[in-house]
């Protein structure tokens, strides 16, 4: 499995799930590619508090 398809799927996983939070930190608000990194960048947890699908461009590289 391709890493993009992988942390995309992860993405709809936790989207899916209710408050389910991923390491990083920030809230998801809106599905996008620069939200999520953007929470990412934050260090702690991310919560998601949107529905949808987030198409990735690239790899995010795992810590």
């Amino acid at each position: 499995m391709k890493p993009t398809y992988l942390v995309t799927t992860l993405v709809v996983l936790a989207l899916t799930m209710p408050a389910t939070p991923a390491h990083a930190g920030g809230i998801v608000s809106i599905c996008d590619e620069t939200h999520l990194l953007a929470a990412l960048a934050g260090g702690g947890t991310v919560t998601f508090s949107c529905s949808g699908t987030i198409t990735l461009t690239d790899t995010i590289p795992g810590g």
